[in-house]
């Protein structure tokens, strides 16, 4: 898996969002209506991903769990946890293994890309 660079990417991603000023945060960056709104949309993909693969051995679909809408000051601590989140529960799964996504499964390998890739082009915004 993209272990190291998922870690790296969340950490890079975390601290930026934490330096930036409330100005910064709610200034537009396309494709999301502001920064601190595209630190939430990432977080909550990054929280779905972990999820998808702690609960990939249950017969359903999980019920997907929201990540709170906090302070636009609180959303690189939220990338930082759910990033966090996701590393650990990387540990415990191999590539090849299917999880759940919304409304159907796929390998571990192609829902993680999923996630790595909206972390890098939230990072390429900020």
């Amino acid at each position: 898996m993209v272990r190291a660079e998922i870690e790296s990417d969340v950490r890079r991603v975390a601290e930026r969002l934490r330096t930036l000023s409330d100005a910064q945060l709610t200034a537009e960056a396309a494709p999301y209506s502001t920064r601190a709104a595209g630190g939430r949309a990432v977080a909550q993909k990054l929280a779905e991903t972990a999820q998808a693969i702690e609960e990939r051995h249950s017969g359903a679909e999980p019920q997907w769990r929201a990540v709170p809408e906090l302070t636009a000051f609180a959303v690189g601590d939220q990338l930082a946890v759910m990033g966090h989140d996701l590393v650990v529960a990387l540990d415990s799964v191999s590539p090849d293994e299917p999880v759940w996504a919304h409304g159907t499964r796929r390998t571990a390998r192609e829902v993680v890309a999923d996630s790595a890739a909206q972390l890098a082009a939230l990072r390429g915004v900020l």
